[in-house]
């Protein structure tokens, strides 16, 4: 499986892990539990900018630490917007819930497989 093309940057988490496999898996398996994507999309929706602006800056941070770059970007633009008020489109913040659920699915499969990342 290639997780570059699934939105993991794997070389990238080798070193940001220090090489530590096992640490950046629990890290990563924990990611598709992620609540602050969902309260974050929820406070868009009742245009509560800076609830939205709290639990998407978490999730684009964790998202970052995890090199889960497709997601990243996505969550990067989304805060970016956030920070001058500027309330996401739904179309951006659909990117973003579409990205997340490829990429869980792969994390799960990962997890499943006991795949060897490192």
């Amino acid at each position: 499986m290639d997780l570059f093309d699934s939105g993991i940057n794997v070389t990238a988490a080798k070193e940001r892990f220090m090489n530590n496999e096992e640490i950046f898996k629990r890290y990563l398996f924990q990611f598709p539990f992620d609540i602050d994507i969902q309260q974050g999309i929820e406070c868009i929706g009742k245009n509560d900018l800076e609830g939205a602006f709290t639990h998407m800056h978490k999730f684009k941070s964790r998202s970052g630490n995890l090199a889960i770059y497709k997601v990243h970007e996505i969550a990067s633009e989304i805060v970016d917007e956030l920070r001058v008020d500027k309330c996401p489109s739904e179309k951006k913040t659909s990117r973003l819930k579409n990205e997340y659920d490829k990429v869980c699915n792969v994390i799960r499969q990962v997890e499943k497989d006991g795949e060897k990342l490192f």
